[in-house]
Formats: C-alpha cells, sequence, structure tokens
C-alpha cells in the first residue's frame, strides 16, 4: 500500500534494468568463469593424486598439454585396479570427469541427474 501511495505521488525512483543482450553477456561470462573454476579443481585434484604418491609432474601449463602423456602413462581402470593401485583408477575417473563426452553415456547421465537434483539444470 505504502508502495502505491509513493508511486501516485512520483517519489519512486526508476531502476535501472540491462538489456537483454547485457544480461546475456553477463551470464556467459558467468558460466565461463564457472567452468574455469571446474578446470582447475580437477587439475588441482590430479596434481594432489601425484603429490601423495610422491611422484614429480612437470609444472604450469605444460603439464596439461605435453605433460599429459606422462600423467595417461600413470592412468588405469578402476575395474581393474588393485587396492594398492586405487590411485590410476582416481585419474581414470579424473579424465572422465573432465571430459564427460568421451567417457562412458552412464557417466554422463549421473552427472545430468546429478545437476537436476541440485536445481541446476
Amino acid at each position: 500500500m505504502k508502495l502505491a501511495r509513493l508511486a501516485a505521488v512520483g517519489k519512486l525512483k526508476a531502476t535501472h534494468v540491462p538489456s537483454l543482450e547485457t544480461r546475456e553477456y553477463r551470464g556467459l561470462i558467468k558460466y565461463r568463469k564457472k567452468l574455469v573454476g571446474s578446470d582447475n579443481r580437477l587439475k588441482n585434484s590430479i596434481r594432489a593424486i601425484f603429490n601423495r604418491r610422491g611422484i614429480a609432474i612437470s609444472r604450469g601449463e605444460r603439464t596439461w598439454h605435453t605433460g599429459r602423456v606422462e600423467i595417461n602413462a600413470y592412468r588405469k581402470p578402476l575395474e581393474e585396479c588393485l587396492m594398492e593401485e586405487l590411485w590410476r583408477g582416481q585419474l581414470d575417473q579424473s579424465r572422465r570427469a573432465g571430459n564427460p563426452a568421451r567417457s562412458d553415456p552412464g557417466v554422463v547421465e549421473d552427472r545430468r541427474e546429478e545437476t537436476r537434483r541440485h536445481g541446476q539444470g
């Protein structure tokens, strides 16, 4: 009721609403930031797996480009891992999480379902 009275006497200030194009651009920037954060979390978890094992891997961007061959040499499907090799299976799962399109269809569907449950999709 108070708002209606203020509006009637012209005491309400207009609020700026960005254009649709600006809102979409901001949404795109926000989404990119989210993807970069996910990428960094994944890289940090892979680096942590090697650090726990005392294995030195390349530093910086080289690790994720030319050093990928080195990292992949340690990967092993989780189903084939012995108890003491589970970290190798973890590397394989990290690769799949980083690129679900190259993993099993079931993994992609599980991630979609998880996103739906958390109200993000």
